[in-house]
């Protein structure tokens, strides 16, 4: 699960110029702990992570994880909202999840993208904040950034 953070705005670096990019499942592949072992284990690692840079926005790509267990991860980090578009088949998904006091709407969403906009200081002047996971192979990309253009 890789986990793309953003910091609250209360945080000492500015929330439009700190985004980092972290694998939070630290569990071995070939290991034998269970799926429900390793999401606890993640879901421990990206508790963590919120607690250490005060994270109001948290997006996880390839989640490869349906609605119903986004709004699980929703619940057990303890944030307000969330927005998740299913992965296809066993490869994908992507999720958001926003604390209370965040000012945030979803306008547009597909296998590759979540775009939404951000109200915050000043709020009458939103930003766009795409959220992205390219396509892994060659034969989508055109289609790719045809739809980012389209956004921009």
């Amino acid at each position: 699960m890789i986990v793309l953070s953003l910091p609250s705005p209360k945080a000492k670096t500015s929330l439009k110029a700190l985004a980092r990019i972290k694998n939070v499942d630290r569990s071995p592949l070939n290991s034998k702990i269970s799926n429900e072992d390793r999401l606890d284990s993640s879901i421990r690692a990206l508790k963590a992570l919120i607690r250490e840079e005060s994270l109001d926005v948290v997006f996880l790509a390839e989640s490869k994880s349906k609605s119903r267990k986004i709004e699980k991860i929703r619940s057990r980090i303890g944030f307000v909202d969330k927005y998740c578009v299913d992965p296809v088949g066993k490869s994908g998904g992507l999720a958001i999840f926003w604390k209370a006091g965040v000012d945030l709407e979803i306008v547009y969403s597909n296998k590759n993208v979540i775009a939404s906009l951000v109200y915050s200081d000043p709020p009458s002047s939103p930003w766009l904040f795409l959220l992205i996971y390219g396509p892994p192979h060659v034969n989508g990309m055109a289609r790719f950034w045809k739809c980012l253009e389209d956004l921009g």
